[in-house]
């Protein structure tokens, strides 16, 4: 379970470390680079304080740990929204348009499934910010259909277009393949593949792997220079920010800090591929001093708590089956 504490803490911590830097431009971050968790003072908040991207990942962590529940997933995200629970200061920001949306529409009374946005202008990445839960929930549903269902619905919550799905998705296995041990060059190579197969045999899906398709020849991807990777909120845009910044880097030092370097919505991207590397080089290579500044370690420790209990219930009972 080491790898998921890490997968945790990787995510918040690379969070935490891009708030200060989001929305600089690219060029300003040259002339004055992040290295350190920094205080965002704009904002009027402490070094090592975490967005919306790990509030939400949170909700959704915490509410997986009381079973797969929709409704529930949904009033976490209100009660975020409104009342700042999972959050350090009180209050939540950062919040999306697409996401901001889903939300009202849940409170004036629409079922979960039915409050996500589908136009092909909701494409940012509010869920993919908050999927890192479910590729170490997944592991034990057995069934691919079923997983992939829950990946849709899930994401559905707040993103309903089928671009978000694939991207959530890609995201997904990756985790997966990374927690199985995967070396990072295969782990990704498995997750590209087995999404483009998948959605391929889908016409509904088939037109917008289109979208995705820099990613088939990953060599030539990882081979792209800065100038040619965007670090926007566009959800395709920021997928592939996070898997240039995993795997053109060393470390879990290196890898954050360059996804913050890159500007724009770096926190986000930051987050994404803090899971990343979390997964794959453990929780003791984040830098203790990062560590040591990171806000809502409690919050953070208490959902992690009780994910992990429920973790392990699902593992005995899968054993039990087998």
């Amino acid at each position: 379970m080491q790898k998921i504490i890490g997968a945790v803490y990787g995510f918040c911590v690379g969070d935490a470390l891009g708030v200060p830097a989001e929305f600089n431009s690219r060029e300003a971050l040259r002339i004055t680079p992040v290295e350190t968790m920094q205080p965002a003072e704009e904002l009027g908040l402490p070094a090592g304080t975490w967005s919306d991207d790990t509030s939400m990942m949170l909700c959704t962590m915490e509410s997986l740990a009381e079973g797969l529940d929709y409704e529930d997933m949904m009033v976490r995200f209100y009660r975020w929204f409104n009342f700042g629970d999972y959050t350090v200061a009180g209050e939540s920001f950062g919040v999306g348009n697409t996401t901001r949306k889903a939300i009202h529409t849940f409170a004036k009374g629409k079922s979960a499934l039915e409050c996500g946005r589908d136009s092909e202008n909701d494409n940012g990445n509010g869920s993919l910010m908050r999927m890192l839960p479910l590729a170490f929930y997944l592991q034990y549903i057995p069934n691919e259909e079923e997983r992939m269902q829950i990946i849709h619905d899930c994401a559905s919550l707040t993103h309903a277009h089928k671009r978000s799905h694939i991207a959530c998705s890609i995201y997904i296995f990756l985790c997966m393949a990374l927690f199985a041990g995967k070396e990072k060059k295969e782990a990704a190579q498995l997750a590209i593949r087995k999404a483009f197969k998948y959605y391929k045999a889908l016409p509904e899906y088939k037109d917008e792997l289109q979208h995705y398709k820099a990613l088939e020849d990953l060599d030539a991807f990882i081979a792209r220079e800065d100038s040619e990777i965007s670090s926007s909120g566009y959800v395709v845009d920021t997928l592939e920010a996070a898997i240039w910044c995993f795997y053109t880097t060393h470390s879990y030092k290196a890898c954050v800090l360059r996804a913050v370097n890159l500007g724009d919505d770096s926190d986000t991207v930051a987050a994404i591929a803090g899971g990343l590397a979390g997964v794959y080089y453990g929780v003791e290579a984040i830098p203790s001093e990062w560590m040591d500044v990171l806000q809502g370690k409690d919050i953070i420790e208490k959902v992690y708590a009780k994910f992990f209990r429920r973790l392990r219930k699902k593992a005995a009972q899968l054993a039990e089956v087998e």
